[in-house]
C-alpha cells in the first residue's frame, strides 16, 4: 500500500511538473513572438523554463544574460583565431578589431543585465565587425558566430523592450 501511494505521488510529481514546464515554454514561446528570430530566441530560452515559469521579468533578464554568454564565446572563439597561422595583417587587424568591439559590447550587456536599462550600441558594434575586412573560412566563421550572437542580443532587447512596454 505505502509503495502504491508512493508511486502515485511521483507520478502526480512528474505530471505536474510536466504541466508547469509546458506552461512555462507556452509562456517563452508566446513572448519570443515578438522578437526578431523567435525560433533561435525559443531555443536559447527554453533549456530556462523552470526559473523563468511566466515571469516577463524573468524571461528579459535571462535574454540578457543568455546574450551576454554568447558574447563572451564569441569573443573567445576570435582570440582563438588570432593564433591561426597565415593571417594577413589586413584580417588580424579586422579580428583585432572585432575583438575590441565585443568586448565593449560585453561591458554594455554586463551592466544590462544588472540594471536591464541603457542597452545602447551592444548589437551595432557586433554588426560592424561581420562586415570587416575578413576573407575566406575567417570570414564565413567569424560572420557566423557574430550574426548569432547579434541575433541573440537582438532577441533579448525585443523582450526588454516588450517588458518595459507592458509597465
Amino acid at each position: 500500500m505505502a509503495r502504491a501511494t508512493s508511486s502515485l505521488l511521483l507520478l502526480l510529481s512528474v505530471m505536474y511538473l510536466a504541466v508547469k514546464s509546458k506552461s512555462a515554454t507556452n509562456f517563452i514561446e508566446d513572448s519570443c513572438s515578438v522578437t526578431p528570430y523567435p525560433a533561435l530566441c525559443v531555443l536559447t530560452l527554453s533549456f530556462y523554463a523552470a526559473m523563468i515559469q511566466q515571469s516577463p521579468f524573468i524571461l528579459a533578464e535571462t535574454a540578457l544574460s543568455v546574450g551576454l554568454v554568447e558574447s563572451q564565446s564569441t569573443k573567445a572563439f576570435m582570440s582563438e583565431v588570432t593564433k591561426f597561422r597565415g593571417l594577413k595583417p589586413r584580417e588580424f587587424d579586422a579580428i583585432e578589431n572585432c575583438i575590441d568591439d565585443l568586448g565593449d559590447s560585453i561591458d554594455s550587456l554586463s551592466k544590462s543585465v544588472q540594471e536591464m536599462k541603457q542597452m545602447g550600441d551592444a548589437i551595432a558594434k557586433e554588426q560592424d565587425f561581420s562586415s570587416g575586412a575578413l576573407e575566406g573560412l575567417i570570414k564565413s566563421l567569424g560572420k557566423t558566430q557574430a550574426i548569432n550572437s547579434a541575433q541573440v542580443i537582438s532577441n533579448a532587447l525585443a523582450l526588454v523592450d516588450w517588458l518595459a512596454s507592458k509597465n
